[in-house]
């Protein structure tokens, strides 16, 4: 529900042993262009360690939602260029600030990579590395980055290496304030960390688009393939401009190994399309890559209209790139929940383009992430099946659906955070959670997750549904309870919590539950839940309609065509005792 509020400020506490206060800016501008209002908190100079251990231990108490360390390695354990330096005493204070940031801070913490000299001397070579100092810098980048990837959930990386490298020396280092004000750094060096920060931090707020879908004639390829023939369209990865669509449609296949779905929306006749992708020798894209398609000549924004419902998404998930600026202002006018991006002018910037926008950015990718693709081919498959049956509930028996109930494992725990995040219709309360936030409801002894994971005789539909319930006493309330919209309709829900009540009961002693319905602008399907549950009306709390029942009194039971399979293993866990 749109209550017309502004968001909260998302904050970010800067501990630095450099003077980096002039990033500010940047941090404020990116935010607002990305709709996060942001406030900036800064440690003490060069204080680090300090800094960490003194971090509130909640946001209740103060705790930002994000921090960053950032680290100047000509002042970092003692300076790369100071006489004695040593390798293994830098990877020792590196690893003690991680071991730190992972220990005191609940939340994400961003660290970096240090910049190699621009300017080497061979004079310069020492006993430090094969290369001297500058290739000593490599090394500790590589170490940073193996830190980083084998704590995806409590640390991520702002690569200044990279950062440095696109803008060159001019542009990145300002020597003479680094040397009179320890402030090292060019403003163009500063926003252009100021906004990796900030695409991580939506990350934390925002759920990614879902959807790309992409225009064929001059977005695809170069040309009119109804017109320039097979021969005559612009696709090739040697020759400009071809190698530019070649390379976007590299970008493609890349974001669709992230989970991203992506389907085609253009004014063509669908056979010349398919000839494109089935007989060019440099097209990447292929139609088993495709979720869906609309090529006709019918109105853009009705095919995307058409394909949100194929998809069972919101049209808020897509992305919609076209070259024509008119095709683009009739889907901006008709749908403002669309993102709608141009092809760039420049055709040569259009490698790189849509993934610069950050709209697909996630922190982690899960396993359900990547297999999203396989995972809407075979719900075709279910679709079709449906209309084999004369009723709902013969073609339900038909799908074989196993339902495997446990409590939440640590390996689950992104997928757990990420459904929380990107719910809305299946969704009773729509709390959103971060991992860390999962990670804490996981080790309170009167919190408990379970999770649901589906297959049918099509195959496997992965981790679709989450029931979170706190206890006091003898009173059970459900904090969260949602499922992923592709097995929505299927009673899964009602295999889920009783089987979850079921195992409950085996674990907690309680007699009363209760349950909360918020209404939003996208959750109206799951509004006579609790009552058809057998569950009453208490009380209207903060917008939110409070239900509650006895145990005795709840109706709710394993549909007839749904096989439960509990695999948590039955051993005593002294954290669920009373």
């Amino acid at each position: 529900m749109n209550t017309g509020q502004k968001p909260a400020a998302f904050t970010i506490r800067i501990l630095r042993n450099f003077t980096i206060e002039h990033i500010e800016p940047a941090l404020k501008s990116f935010g607002e262009q990305f709709g996060l209002p942001v406030q900036v908190q800064f440690g003490a100079f060069d204080s680090v360690v300090q800094d960490i251990l003194s971090l509130p231990e909640s946001r209740e108490l103060g705790a930002p939602d994000l921090v960053v360390v950032a680290l100047n390695l000509d002042s970092f354990a003692g300076g790369l260029w100071t006489p004695g330096w040593n390798m293994e005493s830098t990877k020792a204070a590196l690893q003690n600030i991680f071991d730190l940031l992972v220990k005191h801070f609940s939340g994400l913490a961003i660290v970096n990579t240090f910049i190699p000299s621009f300017f080497i001397s061979r004079p310069a070579l020492g006993a430090e590395a094969l290369g001297g100092r500058p290739a000593a810098v490599q090394e500790l980048n590589s170490f940073i980055r193996s830190c980083v990837a084998s704590n995806p959930a409590r640390l991520a990386l702002v690569d200044w290496d990279i950062l440095a490298m696109g803008l060159g020396e001019r542009e990145v280092m300002d020597y003479r304030f680094g040397y009179m004000m320890k402030a090292p750094f060019k403003t163009a060096f500063l926003d252009a960390i100021g906004r990796e920060i900030i695409r991580i931090a939506r990350c934390l707020r925002d759920a990614p688009k879902k959807v790309l879908v992409a225009d064929c004639d001059n977005t695809l390829w170069g040309g009119v393939i109804g017109e320039d023939g097979l021969e005559g369209i612009k696709l090739d990865p040697f020759t400009y401009p071809g190698v530019a669509y070649h390379n976007f449609q590299f970008d493609l296949l890349a974001l669709r190994e992230q989970g991203v779905l992506l389907c085609l929306c253009s004014k063509n006749n669908e056979a010349d399309v398919w000839e494109v992708l089935e007989r060019h020798p440099h097209c990447l894209l292929k139609r088993e890559h495709l979720s869906g398609w609309r090529i006709n000549w019918e109105d853009k924004a009705g095919n995307l209209e058409a394909l949100a419902l194929k998809l069972n998404l919101g049209l808020e998930s897509f992305v919609f790139i076209d070259d024509n600026p008119q095709e683009c202002e009739r889907v901006r006018q008709a749908m403002p929940q669309v993102t709608v991006v141009p092809v760039p002018e420049k055709l040569f910037e259009l490698p790189r383009y849509i993934l610069r926008q950050g709209l697909f950015d996630a922190l982690t990718v899960s396993h359900e992430d990547r297999q999203r693709a396989r995972l809407y081919r075979e719900e075709g498959r279910r679709v079709t099946g449906r209309e084999a049956h004369q009723t709902l509930e013969e073609y339900l028996a038909s799908l074989q659906m196993v339902a495997d109930v446990h409590e939440m494992r640590p390996e689950e725990q992104a997928r757990v955070a990420q459904l929380t995040q990107r719910t809305n219709q299946f969704n009773l309360t729509t709390q959103r959670y971060s991992e860390v936030d999962i990670r804490r409801i996981a080790a309170d002894h009167d919190m408990m997750i379970f999770t649901l994971s589906v297959s049918d005789k099509f195959g496997e539909l992965g981790l679709v549904g989450i029931l979170i319930f706190s206890r006091q006493r003898q009173l059970v309330t459900v904090d969260s309870f949602l499922l992923s919209c592709r097995v929505i309709g299927r009673k899964l829900e009602d295999a889920f919590l009783a089987a979850s009540l079921d195992r409950l009961a085996r674990e907690w002693d309680f007699v009363t539950v209760r349950a909360a319905y918020q209404p939003t602008a996208k959750n109206t399907l799951v509004a006579g839940l609790w009552p058809a549950f057998g569950m009453g009306v208490i009380s209207m709390e903060a917008g939110s309609t409070i239900f509650g029942a006895t145990r005795e009194q709840l109706r709710v039971t394993v549909p007839e065509f749904i096989r439960v399979s509990n695999t948590n293993n039955d051993k005593p866990d002294s954290k669920r005792t009373d």
